[in-house]
C-alpha cells in the first residue's frame, strides 16, 4: 500500500481532460458537464505521473509513493 496524494485542483483545473486522457486506467476521469476532471479511483492509480506531467495549468497533484526514478536512483 502506497501512502500518496492524488488531487484535482478544481480553481487551477482548464477542462482540457488531457489527465483524464492519458490515466492509463481510468483513475482520472472527466466530467463535461462540470467541464473539470475528477479523481475516479484512487486505489487503481499507477502513480505514473502522466497526468501531472501533461497538465498545462498544474491542476493534477500528486504527493508521496514511490516515483519511478527514486526506485532507479535507490
Amino acid at each position: 500500500m502506497f501512502d500518496y496524494k492524488l488531487e484535482i485542483d478544481e480553481q487551477k483545473c482548464s477542462g482540457c481532460g488531457l489527465c483524464a486522457e492519458v490515466c492509463p486506467i481510468l483513475a482520472l476521469d472527466f466530467d463535461p458537464e462540470r467541464n473539470k476532471a475528477y479523481v475516479h479511483d484512487i486505489s487503481q492509480c499507477l502513480i505514473c505521473r502522466q497526468c501531472t506531467d501533461v497538465c498545462p495549468v498544474g491542476a493534477v497533484i500528486m504527493e508521496g509513493g514511490y516515483w519511478m526514478e527514486d526506485m532507479i536512483t535507490s
